[in-house]
């Protein structure tokens, strides 16, 4: 793996979990994902 994609992993996370105000590459911030067994 890069440094650069080292430095964006690092930065997506420092939004997701750190401070969501920080700017970040979207492509590189975690996504929330559930079951809605209800819906399908």
């Amino acid at each position: 793996m890069t440094e650069e994609k080292i430095t964006e992993l690092q930065s997506g996370f420092n939004t997701a979990f750190v401070n969501s105000a920080f700017n970040s590459n979207l492509a590189y911030r975690p996504q929330f994902v559930y079951n809605d067994n209800k819906n399908g």
